[in-house]
């Protein structure tokens, strides 16, 4: 006897409410090992729903539908078929472009500092969020000239590049950013959302007992935190206040300082005074002690 399941959901474009009609959806299928094993089609009716219907499964296949709108591809969340879950609704939402960089904010511009000899590692974590119902493909509208973009100082060593589009424990490297005249871009649409996108920039300075580390914003910013070892560093100059020390569970005490808000052309300006009495290895180096 063969066991048959559905799979449905409505295709709906969340910038207009509307749903689309007559548009091909595909249903993918994969192992617990991601490997893509079921891979099917239909398309949409007037009230933009479709419909897959399964037959004799494994149970531990994950299910994903998804589309293609204006070039840009869209999936549901993942889910997965029971002997007491017979039916799953994976709802797609698409949404316009738009060129508008207004929506685009940093939630939290977070940066971590290490001294190793005459280097200064420093760890730049933006958490972007977009407010707009719409997918923004950067100033130009192609993607590929870049869509959201960082500064970096003058002089950075070493630059690497990686994003998250959820834990912030898995980071994948981004070896596909390109270069602008006032810094580097993502190529990656930015869907909405709050937190749609974390980038962590990394590189490194060389540094004796005094440095001055600028580079400018392009995005509304809610505000900024420093951290770095107690070691005989500290951030000097008016728009970053010290708060207590911390410890994070460890034996190592870390200065913190926090800031105010940035806006987009306001230029984000860290002075560091003194020279460190502890030194460690850098993570991307092998500059070490």
């Amino acid at each position: 006897m063969c066991i048959r399941d559905s799979i449905t959901g409505v295709l709906t474009n969340g910038t207009s409410g509307a749903p689309l009609a007559e548009t091909e959806v595909e249903l993918r299928a994969f192992t617990p090992d991601l490997e893509q094993t079921l891979t099917l089609t239909t398309t949409t009716d007037a009230a933009g729903a479709f419909r897959f219907d399964v037959t004799d499964t494994p149970p531990d296949w994950v299910y994903i539908a998804g589309t293609s709108f204006d070039g840009l591809g869209f999936s549901s969340g993942a889910d997965q078929l029971s002997r007491t879950q017979t039916a799953l609704d994976l709802p797609i939402t698409v949404f316009d472009k738009t060129t508008d960089s207004s929506a685009v904010s940093v939630a939290q511009l977070h940066v971590v500092m290490e001294f190793a000899n005459d280097l200064v590692q420093v760890s730049q974590l933006y958490i972007f969020s977009n407010a707009e119902e719409a997918v923004y493909v950067g100033p130009t509208g192609n993607p590929d000239e870049g869509v959201i973009e960082v500064g970096v100082p003058e002089g950075a060593q070493n630059l690497m590049f990686q994003r998250s589009f959820g834990a912030m424990d898995s980071f994948l490297p981004a070896s596909d950013f390109v270069p602008t005249e006032r810094g580097w871009a993502d190529p990656l649409p930015l869907r909405p959302g709050e937190g749609a996108l974390t980038l962590l920039v990394s590189y490194v300075l060389p540094y004796e007992d005094a440095l001055t580390i600028s580079h400018p914003v392009f995005y509304n910013t809610a505000s900024g935190t420093i951290i770095l070892p107690d070691s005989g560093v500290s951030v000097v100059g008016e728009a970053w206040t010290e708060g207590p020390p911390q410890t994070f569970g460890q034996a190592e005490t870390f200065r913190n300082y926090s800031r105010g808000a940035l806006a987009p052309g306001d230029t984000l300006t860290i002075e560091l005074s003194g020279r460190p009495s502890v030194i460690a290895c850098l993570l991307y180096t092998s500059r070490c002690v």
